[in-house]
């Protein structure tokens, strides 16, 4: 699966997702405005991806508000840590 190229934000799967294949989070723009880390980040929380995992560094870090991924192909680039 792909996210690329959202205006509005992204938030990549809801809890307990899971996504068979990889998973390749790139070039999504945050709304802005409110809650920084809410709405200033793409969210990659609390996933299970079967698959290698990749967000390009050269994009704003992500986060996932304390909801730990589970990434059993890899992570990549700025998806480590997730």
């Amino acid at each position: 699966m792909t996210l690329n190229g959202n205006p509005g934000g992204v938030a990549g799967g809801s809890a307990g997702t899971r996504f068979v294949g990889a998973l390749t989070v790139s070039g999504n723009i945050a709304p802005g405005g409110g809650n920084p880390k809410e709405n200033n980040a793409t969210e990659i929380e609390d996933n299970t991806v079967k698959g290698l995992t990749t967000v390009p560094r050269k994009i704003r870090h992500p986060i996932n508000d304390s909801h730990k991924n589970t990434f059993t192909g890899g992570a990549n680039g700025r998806s480590a840590g997730l």
